[in-house]
């Protein structure tokens, strides 16, 4: 075996290695550059190939595959606790006026201080609002 086989056949291996013990997309960018210099090797390409073909094959695959790779594997962004009321329907069980700084809704069996989008409109009790927005512990309610 030759110094540049054993080269690309440890650096597979690294590169794998490493992929498994991180969290992030790392260096699994080096694996198929490796694999393919490795080849490259055992059929006695000259060393200038295998490193450019090492090179190119690794920029192309951060450039083509970790975007879609990134998208794959890391789950989308689930709302938890408040932010998950945000767009839910709710009951105004006390009138919500702004100007008096009153009124309460009640959401999935919570009841939450409320205020209006717009700082003019009352909303009577047993009116249905939508949740627009959180602003600390009221929930900004409209029509």
């Amino acid at each position: 075996m030759t110094f540049f086989q054993i080269l690309w056949g440890v650096l597979a291996i690294v590169a794998i290695l490493v992929e498994a013990f991180t969290t992030e997309l790392v260096s699994i960018w080096f694996f198929p550059a490796s694999v393919i210099s490795l080849i490259l090797a055992i059929c006695e390409v000259s060393i200038p190939i295998q490193i450019a073909v090492f090179v190119l094959v690794t920029v192309l695959s951060i450039v083509l595959f970790r975007s879609l790779l990134i998208k794959r594997i890391k789950p989308p962004k689930t709302t938890t606790n408040a932010d998950a009321l945000i767009g839910e329907k709710a009951v105004v069980i006390v009138p919500i006026n702004n100007l008096e700084a009153q009124g309460q809704v009640k959401v999935r069996g919570q009841v939450w201080s409320a205020r209006s989008e717009d700082p003019n409109v009352l909303i009577a009790v047993d009116s249905v609002v939508t949740v627009t927005a959180i602003e600390g512990v009221k929930l900004i309610c409209h029509l």
